[in-house]
């Protein structure tokens, strides 16, 4: 049996956040930075109970295009690095068009003479929590019918101080 671990799909995540939130400060008002891309190799394993944290540098600015160097550690090592790019989109424009692609689908769906089988397994929720370890509060996702698995990850700045 496969030890409890830190996912790459997760290490993944905090560095994406790492990078949105060192640029956060510069957007303006209606702005956002959404990622279109990622290159990132997960070095080692991360066990159940220690931190982990990502941080991000702005190597490259091309118009709206953003590129960054990625990294993750735990408390004892380096776990991940790699590169990431984001994109500065405008906020309006942006909801707008997924509106709009939101109404094409549902026309298509209400098209559909076929029974629609929606997937009985588990559906996501997000919650707020509290860690236990550290008392830092934020979201998380949690998936049902999963046995519980406690990574102090709120999609936190890597520069948020932790309290505790």
């Amino acid at each position: 049996m496969l030890s409890q671990v830190l996912a790459t799909p997760v290490m993944i995540l905090i560095m994406e956040n790492a990078a949105l939130n060192a640029i956060r400060p510069f957007l303006d008002i209606g702005e956002s930075a959404v990622g279109t891309a990622i290159n990132a190799r997960h070095l080692a394993a991360t066990p159940v109970g220690y931190d982990a944290r990502a941080e991000a540098e702005v190597i490259k600015v091309d118009g709206t295009r953003i590129e960054f160097k990625v990294s993750a550690s735990d408390e004892m090592e380096e776990i991940g690095n790699g590169t990431h790019e984001r994109t500065v989109i405008n906020l309006h424009s942006f909801n707008g068009r997924l509106a709009r692609k939101s109404k094409r689908q549902q026309r298509d769906l209400d098209s559909v003479r076929a029974p629609i089988i929606s997937c009985p397994g588990p559906q996501p929720r997000t919650v707020q929590r509290r860690c236990s370890s550290c008392g830092m509060t934020g979201e998380s996702i949690l998936w049902t019918r999963a046995p519980a698995l406690h990574l102090c990850f709120f999609m936190a700045s890597a520069a948020t101080p932790t309290t505790g």
